[in-house]
């Protein structure tokens, strides 16, 4: 799990996330992007509604810069779910790269 550090809300810059803050960062060092955010991590006077997308989303989502992969943001000592990307899958990331 992250390290626990009592102040760190105050520590970050302005605007940004101190809940997952570590893993945010592992995942943008090796390449992952965020593809959607958990609702639970907006401020309540924040409405967000997608155009493709019915229930709000319980973990954030990254995806590799090359799209293979998938993580979410479990959290704490849960950490992250790896999932792969199966229209990048081996036989077929030749004609997806085209």
């Amino acid at each position: 799990p992250p390290p626990i550090i009592s102040n760190l809300q105050e520590r970050v810059p302005d605007g940004i996330q101190a809940k997952h803050y570590f893993e945010y960062a592992l995942l943008r060092k090796h390449g992952f992007v965020l593809d959607i955010e958990a609702a639970n991590l907006y401020p309540d006077q924040i409405d967000v509604v997608y155009s493709y997308r019915r229930a709000p989303v319980k973990y954030s989502q990254w995806v590799h810069r090359s799209g293979v992969a998938f993580v979410q943001v479990l959290g704490a000592s849960d950490g992250f779910l790896f999932l792969t990307n199966r229209l990048m899958a081996p036989g077929r990331i030749g004609t997806a790269i085209k």
